[in-house]
């Protein structure tokens, strides 16, 4: 079909949109660790809010640490060519933390707009190749094998 949304119909087609989700889930990663970065030199007026005293400051580290390693695993889910409640988990856990983002920090620019975009179509992508791959089950590779 695109590059956005891959044809699931194949197993080719299937995997490579699973492969696209365990990048969506690296990059979103990869987007926590820069939020886990700033929480740990607790200078938050890079972000237009007030710094965090040591207790709440604890809690946020706590939190997107619990996020990074669902997102960790999620990638490694969809590597694996399942990752269907991982991936989900991860898309809900990705929506909620843009949409906080979205909704009560300052603007960061159309550029972040886009990444949270692209990460977010490649969970969904990840997903549909999960689901087409939990039902082509192990038939295609069977079928393979007597080729």
């Amino acid at each position: 079909m695109s590059i956005w949304f891959k044809d699931t119909e194949t197993y080719d087609g299937a995997r490579s949109a699973a492969r696209s989700g365990m990048y969506a889930s690296l990059g979103f990663a990869a987007m926590l660790l820069i939020g886990l970065a700033v929480l740990f030199t607790n200078n938050n007026a890079m972000m237009g809010v007030a710094a965090l005293d040591p207790a709440a400051q604890m809690v946020a580290i706590a939190l997107v640490c619990g996020e990074l390693a669902v997102a960790l695993f999620a990638a490694w889910r969809f590597y694996l060519g399942k990752g269907l409640v991982a991936g989900s988990a991860a898309l809900l856990i990705f929506i909620v933390e843009i949409a906080m983002k979205i909704f009560a920090g300052p603007f960061v620019g159309i550029l972040w707009y886009l990444v949270y975009l692209a990460i977010f179509l490649g969970l969904i992508n990840g997903i549909r190749g999960a689901i087409a791959l939990r039902q082509m089950g192990d038939a295609v590779e069977v079928g393979e094998t007597f080729q």
